[in-house]
Parts: structure tokens; C-alpha cells; sequence
């Protein structure tokens, strides 16, 4: 699989009948910022979950297709782990939930929000908000020990740190 940490292939994921991801094509680099975009409710967080294998845990989905997982420069079908084998694939593919956000507006407005409850005005919140948000700087880092697949409904943050976008439609 040369650079690519995982590879999937024709991944079609339903709940119940209703069929979210049609073939479904995507290899994703090691040490790289993947980012997934397209509108909500097309699938993103569900193919996260098929990523760790956590799609198993939903009585009602079903997927077909091949998903491979380079672990220690072996290519492994995680779509095919045994239940007792998926506790070890979920500590080297961890899902984090887009759901925790505040508010549905940019980073900066999270930030900026409670201060604005707090009469601060929004200049003199900048260069403290401004540190806060090197986060995106931090994800820059990570991504030199690890592979990082994000979804973003912000473009210009996706803009910011992604290697490559890949768009669900």
C-alpha cells in the first residue's frame, strides 16, 4: 500500500435500507490531514465509524467492501476483525465526534462567545483567541506521528490544515 495507512474500497454502508455510502472509493496517506466534506447527513461521521470498525455497534447498519488498515507495513482487512480483535484496531484508529461543538459557528465564535456574555469586546478578545485557536497548529504537529482524518462543515479551517479533501456528495 506504499504511503497509503488505509485503503478503501467500494464501501457501501446502509441503515436498514436506506443505503448512505455507494462505492465508495478513498486511500488516505500516512502522516497526512484528510479532511471529509459534504453537506449533513451524507455520511461522514458513518464513515468514520466504519474506519474503527465502531459501525459495529449499530444494530441497524450493514457494509460491504474492503477497508485495509497498514499496521506495521501489513495490510490488514479490518472489515473482516473478529469482535475480539477490535479493541486493539480502535487504540490505533480512534474516532473523535464532530457533535461536541457549542455552537454551529467557527472555532472563533466558540471562543468568543462566553467572553461576549462577559461584555469583552471582540478586539480585545482576538490576541487571546488567537493563541487558543494555534490548535490548528497543533494538528499540523500531530500529524508527523500520526494520520488524521477530519470533518469540517468550516471550509476555511479545512483550508487550513488538510492535505487533501475528500467530498462526499
Amino acid at each position: 500500500m506504499s504511503k497509503n495507512i488505509l485503503k478503501i474500497e467500494n464501501l457501501n454502508l446502509y441503515y436498514d435500507k436506506k443505503q448512505v455510502l455507494k462505492d465508495l472509493n478513498l486511500n488516505i496517506e500516512k502522516n497526512s490531514i484528510t479532511a471529509i466534506s459534504g453537506p449533513s447527513g451524507i455520511g461522514k461521521s458513518s464513515l468514520l465509524l466504519v474506519l474503527n470498525q465502531m459501525i459495529k455497534e449499530y444494530e441497524n447498519a450493514s457494509f460491504s467492501g474492503k477497508v485495509y488498515f497498514n499496521d506495521d507495513n501489513k495490510d490488514i482487512d479490518i472489515t473482516t476483525l473478529s469482535n475480539k480483535e477490535l479493541p486493539n484496531l480502535r487504540k490505533k484508529i480512534v474516532y473523535v465526534s464532530q457533535h461536541p461543538d457549542i455552537l454551529p459557528f467557527s472555532i472563533f465564535e466558540n471562543l468568543y462567545f462566553p467572553l461576549k456574555l462577559q461584555k469583552i469586546k471582540k478586539d480585545d478578545a482576538k490576541k487571546l483567541i488567537t493563541e487558543v485557536l494555534k490548535i490548528e497548529n497543533l494538528i499540523l504537529e500531530l500529524k508527523k506521528s500520526c494520520t488524521i482524518v477530519i470533518i469540517s462543515h468550516f471550509k476555511s479551517q479545512i483550508l487550513n490544515v488538510a492535505d487533501s479533501i475528500f467530498k462526499i456528495e
